[in-house]
């Protein structure tokens, strides 16, 4: 971990624990999501030339009920929104997994398990399980990029993708494996002298290619910097 990183996993730190320390009294609620999909068939049917609409009509309606509902086909490219709503959740020893909280910016969304997971790793002690991953060769990097590679980078952000259009992180992964840049980020993984530090720096170099193709929203500063003389 760089200077940069461990100086901003700090304050982010100490912000989440002051905002626990002082914060105001919280309720659990239910947010419900619900996406209209649809299945199709298709086939295709000799028909008489002078057949008339109304008759194509017909045809239609009793092919529709003639076909097997097995031998439709999801349209993929079909995602509409439906009903999507927060409820006052009545769930006994309901367990939250995400958590939100009012900021500057607005509100902020993470993972309830956050807090716990950032003091984790500002910490520097390595556990006695887990041996540090031995320095790797000068030039030399033991990270492939793979598709599977990238699915672990949107979800570790899937806050902040853009719009999965209906797709699940798999397939939107295999589609953008092959528009990377992978010299910048074989570059970017060469600058960890660990498979570890390594796996870090390629992951970030991934994220900012992510944020350039738009597929991830960007960056939102920390905090809004005063303009000279204000």
């Amino acid at each position: 971990m760089n200077l940069v990183h461990k100086i901003g996993l700090e304050d982010t730190t100490m912000k989440l624990k002051n905002y626990i320390e002082h914060s105001p009294a919280t309720k659990l609620v239910e947010v419900r999501l619900s996406a209209i999909t649809r299945v199709e068939y298709m086939e295709v049917v000799e028909v008489p030339a002078n057949i008339t609409q109304a008759e194509l009509d017909d045809l239609v309606n009793a092919r529709y009920r003639q076909v097997d509902g097995g031998e439709f086909t999801s349209d993929p490219e079909y995602w509409e929104r439906g009903t999507c709503e927060a409820v006052l959740t009545d769930l006994p020893n309901a367990v939250p997994s995400m958590m939100a909280f009012r900021t500057a910016h607005g509100l902020h969304i993470e993972r309830a398990d956050a807090a716990a997971q950032t003091e984790e790793s500002s910490g520097a002690t390595v556990p006695k399980s887990i041996e540090p991953s031995p320095p790797l060769a000068s030039g030399h990097t033991a990270y492939e990029a793979t598709e599977e590679v990238v699915e672990n980078v949107l979800r570790s952000n899937s806050l902040t993708v853009a719009n999965t259009d209906g797709k699940s992180f798999e397939s939107m992964a295999n589609e953008i494996h092959g528009k990377l840049d992978f010299d910048l980020i074989e570059q970017a993984a060469l600058a960890g002298d660990d498979l570890d530090e390594q796996t870090d720096y390629a992951n970030d170099e991934i994220a900012r290619q992510l944020r350039e193709m738009g597929i991830l929203e960007p960056l939102k500063p920390a905090y809004d910097s005063p303009s000279p003389g204000m």
